[in-house]
């Protein structure tokens, strides 16, 4: 149903969504997709919640860590302060390729 609605509302209606599940909830996980599909370049508070759900995954999911780090930095400004630690998971000593991720690809949607 989604699919159905133009471009831009599916972008606001993610972006709402993520900002929701960051709001309410401990975890910014499941506001990962959302922000994911919505996120502009140097949009701050999409930022901080991939660099929060990035972090919350590490230990027991290297692979989703790293795609989310890799979507923070589409998103990063060359001047962004927090380009360097988004930078840092991203070596990680994973397979690429052999696991998936549980937010499917990392590139918007709506892109």
């Amino acid at each position: 149903m989604i699919e159905t609605l133009a471009p831009p509302i599916r972008l606001a209606l993610h972006r709402e969504a993520g900002q929701m599940f960051l709001a309410s909830r401990d975890s910014a996980v499941p506001a990962a997709p959302h922000l994911i599909k919505s996120a502009l370049p140097g949009d701050a508070d999409a930022l901080r919640g991939l660099d929060r759900a990035a972090r919350e995954v590490l230990a027991f999911s290297p692979q989703t860590s790293v795609d989310l780090s890799m979507r923070a930095l589409e998103i990063s400004g060359p001047a962004d302060p927090g380009r360097f630690d988004r930078v840092a998971p991203a070596p990680c000593p994973v397979h690429h390729g052999s696991r998936s991720s549980p937010y499917g690809s990392t590139r918007s949607a709506t892109r």
